[in-house]
């Protein structure tokens, strides 16, 4: 009955004044998230953001999940979903409210042609979330929207995480967004230094030599070939430059590590340090170890307290049930 603009997300250029930006609109007393959304969309896309959260969410996926009722016994309809391809989905979106904050879904079930069920985790725009009012708004910018607090929609849309939580992209934010610009200086550097500098020469009076001669050089090709008006020379000169790129290396480096521990709290399970030994390393893939047991406790806190109440208002008989894990 309502009509909710979804938008894309605006993935401009970022840099640290917009990250302050974004978090003082988000901690406002009329408080948006969309500069802090359209900042971590760009986030999101970072490779190594991506390895640290995928070691966060995969152990939740590869866990035996089931759903079993108040004697213990196996309950078979709840059972398909866990095995579908939505309920994968639902696990990701609930861990990724710990990277995001605040997240709202709409999950949806239905019955396939052999009788099993399937669903839909049902992620709703977060550029439309106004989660202290508990409104999902019209649009990215109003403040009018479906209460889903009352009436259906509170049976229906599941809130995960804390009201004012902002998640922890805003903590890796900065250096993600320094490791953008690191990247783009050690391009320049390694185009800059890593090719010969040529030092060609006519004779200065026949400016049709000085053409093909230029012409030739652009042409350059894989192989170093070079065809040249009679008349003219060529010096390739190799760059022995003390200029090693040590700085650039160690600085993005040293991003990847901060990143690694605002989102995980380790570094040595994603990237091995030069320094690491394996008494670190056994250190740091414990404290992982530790994350992963904490971060399932919590998803199944979410699934038995807001996802069984989803599925009763959809008609699934989850009285005295409860999802666990099987060793």
């Amino acid at each position: 009955l309502h009509k909710i603009e979804v938008r894309p997300y605006n993935r401009t250029e970022q840099d640290i004044p917009n990250w302050r930006r974004a978090i003082q609109s988000a901690e406002s007393q009329i408080p948006r998230r969309s500069l802090l959304y359209n900042l971590y969309a760009d986030v999101d896309l970072d490779g190594h953001v991506e390895a640290v959260t995928g070691k966060r969410r995969d152990p939740i996926k590869a866990a035996n999940w089931q759903f079993v009722d108040k004697e213990g016994t196996p309950v078979d309809t709840v059972n398909d979903l866990i095995d579908s391809v939505g309920f994968d989905d639902l696990l990701d979106e609930i861990m990724n409210a710990k990277f995001w904050g605040y997240s709202m879904m709409e999950p949806t079930f239905w019955q396939d042609q052999d009788g099993s069920w399937e669903m839909d985790a049902g992620l709703l725009p977060r550029l439309n979330y106004r989660p202290e009012n508990g409104i999902l708004s019209y649009d990215s910018y109003s403040e009018e929207g479906v209460n889903i607090r009352e009436g259906i929609y509170a049976k229906t849309i599941m809130e995960v995480g804390k009201i004012k939580d902002l998640g922890l992209y805003m903590k890796a934010s900065p250096y993600a967004i320094l490791k953008r610009g690191g990247l783009g200086d050690y391009a320049v550097f390694v185009q800059t230094f890593g090719n010969p500098l040529i030092d060609a020469m006519w004779n200065g009076f026949d400016e049709k030599q000085r053409v093909q001669l230029q012409q030739a050089l652009q042409e350059i090709g894989a192989g170093g070939t070079i065809i040249r008006p009679d008349g003219t020379t060529i010096d390739i000169k190799e760059n022995n430059v003390n200029a090693t790129g040590d700085a650039h290396g160690n600085f993005l480096r040293f991003l990847n590590a901060e990143i690694s521990k605002a989102l995980i709290g380790t570094t040595e399970t994603t990237e091995s340090s030069s320094s690491s030994g394996y008494a670190q390393s056994k250190t740091h893939q414990e404290q992982d170890e530790s994350k992963h047991e904490t971060d399932l406790n919590y998803v199944r806190r979410v699934l038995n307290s807001r996802f069984i109440r989803i599925l009763q208002s959809a008609g699934f008989d989850t009285k005295g049930g409860r999802f666990i894990i099987q060793g």
